[in-house]
C-alpha cells in the first residue's frame, strides 16, 4: 500500500471540496490569488498549500481551513494512536 504525503492528503481534500462545491480550479485559483499552473501543482500535491491560501480557498468551498487539514490528518493511514 502506497502512503501519501501530507501535501498529497491536503491536496486530495481540496480536490474533494472543489468537486463537492462544483466550482472550477480556475475560480479557486483566482480566489486564492494564484495562477492556474500553481494551483494545479498544489492540487497534485507537488507543492504544499500555504496557510493563507487555505484560508482564502476554504470559504469559496463552504468549508474551513481547519476542516481541510483535519480531514487530511484523518486520512493519514500511517498515523498511530498514542
Amino acid at each position: 500500500m502506497e502512503t501519501r504525503t501530507h501535501n498529497e492528503r491536503v491536496a486530495a481534500e481540496v480536490r474533494a471540496a472543489i468537486a463537492r462545491k462544483g466550482v472550477s480550479q480556475t475560480i479557486v485559483a483566482h480566489g486564492a490569488e494564484m495562477s492556474n499552473a500553481s494551483m494545479s501543482r498544489k492540487l497534485r500535491g507537488q507543492y504544499p498549500f500555504a496557510v493563507d491560501e487555505l484560508l482564502a480557498i476554504a470559504p469559496l468551498l463552504d468549508t474551513t481551513a481547519s476542516a481541510i487539514l483535519a480531514a487530511a490528518e484523518a486520512a493519514d493511514t500511517t498515523a498511530v494512536a498514542v
